[in-house]
């Protein structure tokens, strides 16, 4: 700096020359700033300049938050152009740097408008493990939400095992659909280990009137996972289910001839599977016993329920439940 007394924002004297060539040709007010000027000829030079507040630059007032000022032409303008910027970057509500709002790891998402990031529904704990759903996850994906939808959909692959990859999995359609996994040669099923269904049960001491039909009273002994309730079972997935049942009368009661003791198994859908007994002939204190074994497709959800139809010509009691049982199995 040459021939010059120079104090914060205030120069005493004209300054004629500064380093890398900063010039002007008059006093500055106390407070000014330089602002280089290009339109001054021949090649621009440095002026001094009032600055502004905050709210107002050179009388005009710029409202819309995030708006920055440019000196343009000799003035200064309002410049909006980076107003999106503001918003997305340092919007209190969803800027990307503002202060964050969510709980710790929450990873923001755009909206396709905006950021969002006061919710639940994605985390990052900074250890390398990711949470769908959960806020805590302890494996490298977590998806068990603690609304109770942590389903993962898995799609079909036409990759070979090979290019996949062991560990990864897939979905195919084949056998009534699967999962497979790839050990990096060959694609493998899944194989399950579910528990199967086994009920077994009796039937209670009861006094059927002639020409009954309806439920026989049964009461489970044995049920592994819970199926059989009510007196009827319900099958926990679509399959085959083996049922078995005796039902025997005690010899008290007559019959007439051609009368008719049934046992029946009955599903929700499809056709009663029945078992009979007919007298040959008019009997005294005659025992009526008729025992039924029968392989059933059912599906998921499904009931079924074992009936009794007497048309003996008398009411029928069937005896104690060493002579009426049944067991249901799951194939």
């Amino acid at each position: 700096l040459e021939s010059s007394l120079v104090s914060l924002g205030y120069v005493e004297s004209t300054v004629t020359h500064m380093s890398d060539d900063l010039k002007y040709g008059s006093g500055c007010a106390n407070g000014d700033v330089l602002v280089w000027d290009p339109a001054v000829q021949p090649a621009g030079a440095w002026k001094c300049e009032t600055p502004v507040d905050a709210d107002t630059l050179g009388g005009i007032s710029c409202p819309v938050d995030g708006d920055t000022v440019q000196f343009v032409a000799g003035t200064w303008v309002c410049d909006s152009r980076t107003n999106t910027i503001y918003q997305d970057l340092y919007d209190p509500m969803h800027g990307l740097l503002s202060p964050f709002t969510g709980l710790p790891g929450s990873i923001p998402y755009w909206d396709g408008v905006r950021w969002q990031k006061a919710f639940t529904d994605l985390f990052n704990d900074g250890m390398g493990r990711i949470g769908i759903g959960t806020s805590t996850p302890v494996t490298t994906l977590d998806v068990r939400s603690t609304s109770g939808d942590g389903d993962i959909a898995v799609g079909g692959s036409a990759k070979s095992a090979a290019d996949a990859g062991a560990g990864a999995i897939r979905y195919s359609s084949g056998s009534g659909g699967v999962l497979e996994y790839s050990n990096g040669t060959a694609w493998n099923t899944l194989t399950s280990t579910v528990s199967k269904s086994l009920v077994s049960g009796t039937f209670d001491a009861s006094t059927y009137a002639n020409a009954y039909f309806g439920e026989l009273a049964a009461t489970e002994v044995t049920d592994v996972n819970g199926d059989f309730a009510l007196g009827r079972f319900t099958a926990p997935r679509t399959g085959n289910y083996t049922f078995t049942a005796t039902v025997s009368t005690t010899s008290t009661n007559d019959m007439v001839a051609n009368g008719t003791w049934e046992l029946q198994f009955d599903p929700d859908i499809g056709d009663k599977y029945v078992s009979r007994f007919v007298s040959p002939a008019a009997a005294t204190g005659y025992t009526a016993t008729v025992t039924g074994a029968y392989t059933v497709n059912l599906t998921a959800g499904e009931q079924v329920r074992f009936m009794v139809y007497n048309s003996t010509g008398s009411s029928k009691t069937i005896a104690g439940p060493d002579y009426n049982r049944f067991s249901i199995v799951e194939n």
